[in-house]
């Protein structure tokens, strides 16, 4: 007798492990992936074999709140709310549990679905919005999670908060780690550590500033006190007898390490992390002053030989670096040994003729570079970005955020001309460049409209998005007509963003 394969379950259950539940989409310079159901809803409606069978697909992720679009505009959305009835008939379905996004007093109250019968989940999201208390007792009845990120406010935690904190020392099989916020006791941050040693593979440490407790002293009448360091060399002391006292942690599998390191009181602490992995590949940074940056470019480029990404966070964030933190970009280039640098996102206050030359130590490795520019006096920084795509040869993708109120029509050229050297960019980002054509002081002025159809007169080019999320990103019309002027000459660039406005190169059918 025959039996159709899509009537055994076994087989069923392989076709929706094929069916795809979500799609990237580049948006505001960061990968967003968007939930579509819509072809495993499909799936689900055959039969009731498929609807038993696949179902348990549809709730593997559940994100609180969740957005329904109601038009094109990414503005035209509304929150909705999923029954409570229907998430704890499907608790036992969820592998990812995702709260980042909550917010009070907007979202609703979410201490009954934290109570649900989460026992088999594999990845938990929480905003510093979540109670901590209820998300320790879901770290404790889910033994087995693989991922965690947990956000708190950067203030002092209470003793409850702390206490909650060590529900992490019951894990001993997470792969990624972010923690944003929290300002407990090393000695926790390094238990966690130690347990997870061996499955761990990135590491986020943000805005985090942690206490370092000193050796317990036990008085007179036999009570023990604990206080903690309120000097680095103390702190350094302290820090030295508890690693001996827990032993070495070697963090072997780790590969991404974001640490905001100024954000510590006591930074020279967290510099075992850098030593303690030798199979890094990516290493993100906050803010960092010169002498800073110098130390850990020392300690990266001994103990790190794999190290082949660097990058500042908040880079396209709109504020002014401090005078101690300019000049960091140059030493954290050198943390690579030369040519083995491929992608760097550094954010400074100029382009630099030393951040130039560190940069030119990687020319045939180079394939990936986000910049800034905040310097008033913009000339040499134009004047250097222009030597950079010069003698760049592997450059496959720019990005450029300027934040000077305006400039010169005839500065861009400095580097818009050697752009036709970039023979294999593949995508270009500019954001926020206002140009000011001599004699003249406006945005464009009467000239917006004869750039608008100049612009959209190129045949090879069509716009995909318009508008921008951020006003301070957007570019002027003059600049976007200077652009698309010096890019006739690549072959292989494929995408265009000018703030808001993203292009997409035509197939040549449709030009």
């Amino acid at each position: 007798m025959y039996t159709h394969p899509l009537s055994l379950p076994e087989i069923v259950v392989v076709v929706g492990q094929f069916i795809s539940l979500w799609e990237s989409e580049h948006i505001s310079n960061e990968i967003v992936w968007q939930f579509t159901p819509k072809s495993l809803l499909a799936a689900i409606s055959v039969n009731r074999l498929f609807y038993t069978t696949l179902t348990p697909f549809l709730w593997t992720v559940y994100a609180e709140p969740t957005i329904k679009s109601i038009g094109s505009s990414s503005f035209a959305h509304i929150y909705c709310d999923t029954a409570l009835d229907i998430v704890e008939r499907n608790s036992p379905h969820i592998r990812v549990l995702d709260f980042s996004c909550y917010t009070l007093p907007y979202g609703r109250n979410i201490e009954q679905l934290l109570k649900l019968n989460y026992s088999r989940l594999q990845e938990l999201r929480v905003s510093a919005s979540v109670n901590s208390t209820l998300v320790s007792r879901l770290i404790s009845a889910n033994p087995g999670l693989h991922l965690i990120e947990w956000r708190r406010t950067l203030k002092a935690c209470t003793l409850q908060e702390l206490d909650d904190f060590k529900s992490l020392l019951q894990l001993q099989r997470l792969r990624y780690l972010s923690l944003e916020g929290w300002n407990p006791q090393t000695t926790y941050l390094y238990k966690v550590l130690h347990h997870n040693a061996k499955h761990l593979e990135e590491l986020h440490v943000k805005n985090c500033n942690f206490v370092i407790p000193k050796p317990a002293v036990r008085d007179d009448k036999g009570k023990i006190s604990i206080t903690f360091a309120k000097s680095s060399e103390e702190a350094i002391e302290a820090f030295r007898a508890m690693r001996k006292s827990y032993g070495a942690v070697r963090l072997r599998k780790i590969k991404t390490l974001h640490v905001d390191v100024e954000q510590n009181r006591f930074w020279e602490t967290l510099n075992w992390l850098f030593v303690e992995v030798p199979a890094l590949e990516t290493v993100v940074f906050g803010e960092l002053t010169k002498d800073t940056a110098k130390a850990l470019s020392e300690i990266l480029r001994k103990y790190c030989p794999h190290l082949r990404t660097i990058k500042h966070s908040g880079i396209c964030k709109d504020f002014t670096r401090l005078p101690t933190q300019i000049g960091s970009a140059a030493y954290l280039v050198g943390a690579c040994a030369p040519g083995s640098l491929v992608h760097a996102s550094l954010d400074g206050w100029r382009i630099s003729s030393r951040l130039t030359q560190a940069l030119l130590e990687h020319r045939h490795s180079l394939e990936t570079l986000e910049l800034t520019i905040r310097d008033p006096a913009y000339q040499d920084s134009f004047r250097n970005l222009g030597i950079i795509l010069k003698r760049l040869s592997r450059l496959k993708h720019l990005t450029v955020y300027f934040y000077v109120t305006q400039c010169d029509s005839r500065q861009p050229s400095l580097f818009l001309d050697k752009l036709a050297l970039c023979q294999g960019l593949v995508s270009l980002s500019f954001y926020g460049f206002v140009v000011v054509a001599e004699g003249d002081h406006s945005d464009g002025g009467d000239n917006n409209e004869i750039i608008s159809e100049s612009v959209c007169a190129e045949p090879v080019w069509r716009e995909l998005r318009s508008g921008s999320d951020n006003f301070q990103h957007r570019c002027c019309d003059i600049f976007r007509r200077l652009v698309f002027n010096a890019i006739c000459p690549l072959p292989s660039l494929k995408s265009v963003v000018l703030g808001g406005e993203k292009f997409e190169k035509c197939p040549p059918s449709l030009t």
